[in-house]
């Protein structure tokens, strides 16, 4: 009976490891690795390198208040966003703020004036149907269209050169 417990309290402690690198945000004493030059082009929008840890982030307008950010692992292909889905209003818009950071977590500004957009693009297996949006600089005004969930992927685009592009975050439309 002791050693299956041991067993089982070891399976625990691996999982709860594992799954820490992969569930908080930055903080004030993350120190970032140094980077490659392939890591830092992957993460290269414009002039600008984003940060390496956590990109982007979208927050309650004007508030401290974050709803979901990306994870950044070295590439696309295991990036992801923590806290997803983000939730969207059906029938009544809602503003959500992006924040783009940069290596230093400066916010980058984004908008016609600057050098980088924002723009947003569904996944294939979305519904053309699901969502209404609107973008200007970093503000980003979503409305749904019909319930249920779809999945946009965010770009910085420099004109109609898209510099870099977000993992997809999903959307649930209640």
């Amino acid at each position: 009976m002791e050693s299956r417990r041991t067993v089982v309290h070891s399976c625990l402690a691996a999982v709860t490891l594992g799954i820490a690198g992969c569930t908080g945000g930055p903080s004030e004493t993350d120190d970032e690795p140094e980077q490659s030059a392939e890591e830092l082009e992957r993460l290269r929008a414009g002039d600008r390198v984003l940060n390496s840890s956590f990109p982007m982030e979208i927050y309650e307008p004007d508030t401290d208040t974050r709803l979901v950010q990306i994870h950044w692992h070295g590439k696309l292909s295991n990036s992801h966003w923590h806290q997803q889905p983000l939730d969207v209003p059906l029938d009544r818009w809602k503003t959500y703020e992006m924040r783009a950071l940069d290596r230093d977590g400066q916010v980058i500004q984004l908008g016609a004036s600057q050098p980088l957009q924002l723009s947003m693009r569904k996944s294939p297996e979305t519904a053309a149907d699901l969502l209404d949006s609107s973008i200007d600089g970093n503000l980003i005004d979503l409305r749904g269209r019909d319930r249920g969930r779809g999945a946009y992927a965010f770009q910085l685009v420099s004109g109609e050169q898209v510099e870099w592009e977000s993992p997809l975050l999903q959307l649930s439309v209640e």
